[in-house]
């Protein structure tokens, strides 16, 4: 065989070798590749789980965070609710010690302080714990002004109870006065009455234009000239010895006073009413049985019917009599 050929041959053998190779190579080119790219799959796969599990927890967290921030919010709201409450019951406390008299000025001024800094709790953060603080010291105070009111109260109580009780004393101080007086009144009247004078045997008379004299309680209008009228005073040892007006009063069948100024006449207040009589005469009065009498002369005939006779003394009425006119 030809050297050019042998090498030709040979050649070619080089060139199966190697296509042989080449075969053997891709296999394991492909096979090293697609084990990388499942690696890298499981890779990222675990990455988003890592990541899913960090938003989730970041969510949850969020969440309860949210919550917490309106769960919050509510127990501020509450607790602003009972600082308003807390603050509108001491206004109402403070009104009730005015009206007791105290002095309201450092529960003002307290109220006004906490109304302040109310106003400037715009926010949530840290809120809570300054409202719950205020609220605190606002119950605090609460207690205290609750402590003065009721100590007001007692003392107002008490004066109340002492008010009663002398009013109570004053009243039975006053129905003892009005005893009194009701006993000293009746008793004045009693020693008036037993002052005072009394006329006794009230007797009348009358004088015919002839001067002759009549007795009993009827006449005829023709007899009487002069009406006489004759009593006795009797002993009073009671009495004052002093001079006194011994006041005779005629009434007429009508009810009319004979009355006349020129014949003595006049008037005296009985009861704050006035009262007219027909004759005075003043006497010395010695507490003794004393005569006394008044002699009337009408001056016009006397009309028909009954006329009463009245003896007065001091305003008081000491005896009475009549007679009759045909």
């Amino acid at each position: 065989m030809e050297p050019r050929t042998r090498d030709r041959i040979r050649e070619r053998e080089r060139m199966k070798a190697k296509e042989t190779d080449g075969s053997t190579e891709e296999p394991n080119k492909s096979g090293s590749r697609k084990g990388l790219i499942i690696a890298f799959i499981i890779f990222m796969l675990a990455v988003n789980g890592v990541l899913i599990f960090l938003n989730f927890n970041k969510s949850a967290q969020l969440e309860e965070k949210d919550i917490a921030i309106v769960d919050q919010k509510k127990e501020i709201d509450t607790k602003n609710t009972e600082l308003k409450a807390a603050i509108q019951e001491l206004e109402e406390k403070k009104m009730e010690l005015a009206q007791y008299g105290a002095d309201t000025t450092r529960l003002h001024n307290e109220l006004e302080s906490v109304k302040e800094r109310m106003s400037t709790m715009q926010n949530y953060e840290g809120a809570y714990f300054r409202v719950k603080k205020e609220l605190e010291k606002l119950k605090y105070l609460a207690s205290e002004t609750e402590a003065e009111l009721n100590r007001y109260k007692a003392q107002v109580d008490t004066l109340q109870r002492s008010n009663i009780e002398l009013k109570s004393q004053l009243s039975q101080n006053e129905q003892s006065l009005t005893e009194l007086k009701t006993t000293k009144e009746e008793l004045s009247k009693k020693v008036e009455l037993a002052a005072s004078l009394k006329a006794e045997n009230v007797q009348t008379f009358t004088l015919s234009p002839k001067g002759k004299e009549k007795t009993g309680d009827t006449y005829k209008v023709k007899d009487i000239d002069v009406l006489r009228v004759s009593f006795i005073l009797a002993e009073n040892h009671v009495a004052k010895a002093e001079g006194k007006s011994i006041v005779l009063r005629v009434t007429e069948p009508d009810g009319g006073a004979l009355f006349d100024l020129g014949t003595g006449g006049g008037s005296f207040m009985q009861n704050g009413k006035e009262v007219f009589y027909t004759q005075k005469q003043d006497i010395l009065y010695d507490n003794k049985s004393q005569q006394v009498t008044f002699d009337y002369k009408k001056g016009t005939p006397f009309k028909v019917g009954k006329h009463k006779i009245e003896i007065y003394s001091d305003g008081l009425k000491i005896g009475e009599s009549s007679f009759t006119v045909n």
